[in-house]
C-alpha cells in the first residue's frame, strides 16, 4: 500500500460506492473532475480538495493544481474509475513519473469506438460496416451507401445518450439523421447487429482475464435506454462459453492488462458481435446484482486497484438469480413529488432494494438517456421465477407521485 497519508489523484467522480470507500481512506484523495458532471454530493463527501476542470481533457489546468499543491515529489498514484477520464489521469501520472494501469494504447483503443470495431472485425463472425464521420457530408454519404439499419452515435458517447437508427441505401432519408458539428469529437455509423443483447463483465490482472458473469439486459420500447437486467443470463453452457471466450479473446487484443472492463454484445445465429467495451466497472447497479448472487465487492476490488495498484482474481461461488428493473413516468408540467410505500414493497420477500432516482421537485423528463428514468427495485431470489414473482409484487405496491408546477 502507499505511504499513510500519501495523496492519491482520483479524475472523475463515478461509482459512489468506490468514492466512499477512498475517502474512508489513510489518504488524500484530490478529486479532479469537469464542471459538467460535477454534483454537490462530490463537495460533501470529504475529498481533501475538489478541482473543477474546464473538460474532462483539461490536462494543462490539472497539472497546474498539482503544482500549486505542491504534489509533485510527493507519493501519490493517479486513478480513474470512469473511461472518460482515463486519458487525463494516464497524461498526468506520465507527468509526475508514475506508473498508470492502462497503457495509452489501451485507452484509445477502448474510448474511440471506430478503434474498437476494427479490432473486433476480426474477432467477429462476420466484419461489421462502419465509418468514423466528422462532417455531415461524410455521415450521409456513408448511410446512402450502406443499406440495411444502421446504428449512429457519439465517438465517445456514454449513457444511451444520443443513439440514432437509421436506414440506409434506398430508404435514407436525410430527416433521420443527426446534426454533426465540428466540436462534438466525431460519429462512429455502422451496421445494426439483430439478436440477443448480453452485458459481460469482467477482472483482468496481469493480461489473464476473469469473467465474473454475462448479464441479460432489456431495453424499453422504442429506446436504447435499459430498462431491466437479469444475472446470471439463462444461457446455455455452449452459448455462454462462445461469449466468454469472443470477450476474453477482445480483452487481449485491445491490451487490457489490469482491471475490470464492461462489454455488451449481441448475439444471434451467426454467433457473438460486438457493440462496444469499456474499461471500467459495468453501471446501472449491474455490480450490485453480482455482488447479490456471488459475493464479490466490485466496489472493494475497485478501491483496493486504486489505493494499492494490486488486482487479484477472485474465486466465483453463484447463488440464484438478482434482477434490477427499473421505471420511468413522464408528463409535460409534472414533477416528481415522492415514491410511496417504499417500506411496503421492502417487506415482500425477495426484493433486496427500492431507491428513487430523481429527488423531489424534479420536472420529469422524457426518456433521452439513462438519467431520466424514475426509480428502481432489485431482487434476489433462488431462481427467475421467483425474482420476477418479487418484482412484480414490488412494482404493484409501489406509487410514484407527481404533481403540477408552474415553469419559468
Amino acid at each position: 500500500m502507499a505511504d499513510k497519508c500519501s495523496a492519491i489523484l482520483m479524475f472523475g467522480g463515478e461509482l459512489s460506492a468506490v468514492q466512499d470507500r477512498l475517502v474512508a481512506s489513510d489518504h488524500d484523495i484530490y478529486l479532479f473532475i469537469s464542471r459538467e458532471d460535477m454534483e454537490l454530493d462530490h463537495c460533501r463527501r470529504g475529498y481533501k480538495r475538489v478541482v473543477a476542470l474546464n473538460s474532462r481533457s483539461d490536462t494543462d489546468y490539472a497539472w497546474e493544481i498539482v503544482r500549486m499543491c505542491d504534489l509533485v515529489g510527493k507519493v501519490i498514484r493517479c486513478a480513474s474509475v470512469d473511461d472518460d477520464y482515463h486519458a487525463i489521469a494516464s497524461t498526468i501520472a506520465e507527468r509526475l513519473g508514475l506508473p498508470f494501469r492502462l497503457s495509452r494504447t489501451c485507452i484509445d483503443n477502448m474510448k474511440n469506438k471506430e478503434t474498437t470495431r476494427g479490432i473486433a472485425n476480426a474477432l467477429s463472425p462476420r466484419p461489421i460496416a462502419y465509418a468514423l464521420v466528422e462532417h455531415q457530408a461524410d455521415l450521409e454519404a456513408f448511410v446512402r451507401a450502406t443499406p440495411g439499419s444502421l446504428i449512429v452515435k457519439p465517438r465517445h458517447g456514454t449513457g444511451s445518450r444520443s443513439i440514432f437508427c437509421v436506414e440506409g441505401g434506398a430508404a435514407f432519408d436525410p430527416v433521420s439523421l443527426p446534426t454533426v458539428r465540428e466540436n462534438d469529437g466525431g460519429w462512429v455509423a455502422e451496421q445494426f447487429i439483430e439478436g440477443r443483447e448480453y452485458s459481460v463483465e469482467s477482472l483482468s490482472a496481469g493480461g489473464r482475464h476473469l469473467i465474473v458473469g454475462v448479464t441479460e439486459k432489456m431495453r424499453f420500447k422504442d429506446s436504447y435506454v435499459e430498462r431491466a437486467h437479469v444475472f446470471p443470463a439463462q444461457l446455455a453452457n455452449t452459448e455462454r462459453d462462445r461469449i466468454v471466450l469472443f470477450v476474453s479473446d477482445l480483452l487481449s487484443a485491445v491490451g487490457l492488462q489490469d482491471g475490470p472492463a464492461h462489454t455488451e454484445v449481441m448475439v444471434n445465429a451467426e454467433g457473438v458481435f460486438l457493440i462496444e467495451t469499456q474499461a471500467r466497472m459495468g453501471g446501472d447497479w449491474i455490480w450490485r446484482l453480482i455482488g447479490l448472487v456471488t459475493g464479490l465487492d466490485e466496489t472493494a476490488i475497485m478501491a483496493r486497484l486504486v489505493l494499492d495498484g494490486t488486482m487479484e482474481l477472485p474465486t466465483l461461488t453463484y447463488d440464484g438469480v438478482a434482477e434490477i428493473e427499473y421505471r420511468h413516468f413522464h408528463g409535460d408540467g409534472l414533477a416528481v413529488g415522492a415514491l410511496a410505500n417504499v417500506r411496503m414493497a421492502l417487506d415482500v420477500k425477495n426484493v433486496v432494494d427500492v431507491l428513487p432516482l430523481l429527488p423531489p421537485g424534479t420536472p420529469t423528463r422524457p426518456l433521452n438517456s439513462s438519467f431520466d428514468r424514475s426509480y428502481l427495485v432489485i431482487t434476489h431470489a433462488a431462481d427467475r421465477h421467483e425474482a420476477d414473482r418479487a418484482m412484480y409484487r414490488a412494482h404493484r405496491l409501489l406509487r410514484y407521485e407527481l404533481y403540477a408546477f408552474q415553469g419559468d
